[in-house]
């Protein structure tokens, strides 16, 4: 993997689909970079590529994928890295990102993000997963930490513990997604707090800088200052989802963002 790390980057930015295909080729959309499903893209030619090429001319782009499945048991598969590869080099995208879980098996694809248990089984497969992905596409791998509503019996270790672990073992960078995090502690009632305080998902040393924040529509009090708190100590780098995250103004910068938790 010749690259190691990722460039630093701040700004604001918004996921692109079809529906905002015009606005953004007719230029002077406010936001600093775009963010693209990589599936949507990993075709040899098209009206897609094209429509992305005029688009990466005018903004920077992120490349966030649904379907890695990096915590197979059967590994990740060759033809899609290679796939995924081509377009990173087209692109030359911010980062390329996908999620901690595991999206089908033998040839079943589930079309979903599955959960994964915490233990060092687990941990070994995927860091194995991630170790081939990265040399292949020969740069680092963001992931994000799962949405995840259950717990399994036979979990090893918590969730951020399994994180940290996971970015040390392999130098990948945490995607995070607060909105995850707040679903969760909606489950597990304090955690949110606890998490908040002690480390993985604020950048801590114990793991790489978070490049995204996704944030809820709607924040329990009892979390919201711990929300808060996450947020200002993250990188810089905000990713807009159904109008959470607003700016005043271009979001040139970091200090131009507001972050509303009504």
């Amino acid at each position: 993997m010749p690259a190691t790390s990722i460039a630093s980057f701040a700004g604001f930015g918004l996921g692109l689909r079809p529906p905002h295909y015009q606005e953004f080729l007719g230029g002077g959309v406010a936001v600093d970079f775009v963010e693209v499903i990589s599936e949507n893209f990993m075709v040899k030619g098209g009206r897609p590529l094209n429509v992305l090429a005029a688009i990466r001319d005018q903004y920077p782009v992120a490349m966030h994928g649904v379907s890695m499945s990096i915590g197979s048991a059967d590994g990740v598969k060759l033809d899609y890295l290679r796939r995924l590869k081509a377009l990173a080099d087209r692109v030359q995208p911010l980062w390329v990102s996908d999620h901690l879980c595991w999206t089908g098996v033998e040839g079943f694809n589930s079309h979903d993000l599955l959960p994964l248990p915490y233990t060092e089984e687990a941990m070994r497969i995927v860091c194995a997963n991630l170790l081939l992905a990265q040399d292949v596409l020969e740069r680092p791998l963001l992931l994000e930490n799962p949405s995840t509503y259950m717990t399994f019996a036979d979990d090893e270790m918590s969730e951020w513990a399994f994180l940290s672990e996971m970015c040390r073992r392999t130098g990948c960078y945490l995607l995070l997604d607060v909105n995850n995090i707040y679903r969760w502690s909606e489950l597990r009632g304090d955690m949110f707090h606890h998490r908040g305080r002690h480390g993985a998902f604020a950048g801590s040393r114990d793991c790489r800088s978070p490049a995204r924040v996704l944030a809820p529509r709607r924040v329990d009090p009892r979390h919201r200052e711990s929300l808060k708190n996450i947020v200002r100590r993250l990188s810089p780098c905000l990713l807009a989802d159904n109008g959470q995250i607003t700016t005043s103004g271009r979001a040139a910068s970091h200090r131009s963002l507001r972050v509303s938790f009504a």
